[in-house]
C-alpha cells in the first residue's frame, strides 16, 4: 500500500570484454521525499545517472536499479518493507542476479569501489561495504 517502483532497464553486458563470465548486480533504493527536511528528489536526480555510469564501467556486468518509493501516507518510513519489495522486483527484472545491494540515495560510490560492487559475496553471506562512508563508522552502528 502506498509503494511505487521505478526500475531502470537492465543494462546490456559490455561487448568484447573479459572471459564472458557475467556479474548481475541489482541495487534497491528505498525512497521517500522528505521535504522540507531533506530534498530526496534532488538526491535521486544525482544518484541515478551516477550509478548508471558507475555500473556501466564494470566489465561484464548487467545491472538494474530499483527505486522503491513509499508514499506520503503519514506512516513512519519503512525501509525494511521497501527493501523486501525491491528484492522481489529485482529478481523479476534481473533473474540472473548474482548480487543484491541495498543502497541509500544520498551515498555515491567512487570509482575505486567498482571491484567491491562487481564481486558477489560468498554464497549465503552478506557484506557491509558502506563503512567507507563516515555516516556508518561510529562504534554503535550495527547495520
Amino acid at each position: 500500500a502506498g509503494v511505487r517502483c521505478r526500475p531502470s532497464a537492465p543494462s546490456s553486458p559490455p561487448h568484447g570484454r573479459g572471459s564472458g563470465a557475467q556479474t548481475a548486480v541489482a541495487i534497491a533504493v528505498p525512497f521517500r521525499n522528505q521535504l522540507p527536511l531533506q530534498d530526496r528528489s534532488a538526491q535521486l536526480q544525482r544518484f541515478i545517472p551516477h550509478m548508471e555510469a558507475f555500473l556501466s564501467g564494470i566489465p561484464d556486468c548487467r545491472s538494474a536499479i530499483v527505486v522503491v518509493e513509499q508514499s506520503q501516507d503519514g506512516r513512519k518510513f519503512n525501509r525494511g518493507q521497501l527493501l523486501n519489495i525491491g528484492f522481489a522486483l529485482a529478481k523479476e527484472i534481473l533473474p540472473e542476479m548474482t548480487s543484491f545491494i541495498t543502497h541509500d540515495v544520498d551515498l555515491l560510490p567512487s570509482a575505486d569501489m567498482a571491484p567491491i560492487y562487481a564481486t558477489p559475496p560468498p554464497h549465503g553471506s552478506a557484506a557491509h561495504f558502506a563503512s567507507v562512508w563516515p555516516k556508518y563508522t561510529y562504534g554503535t552502528f550495527i547495520g
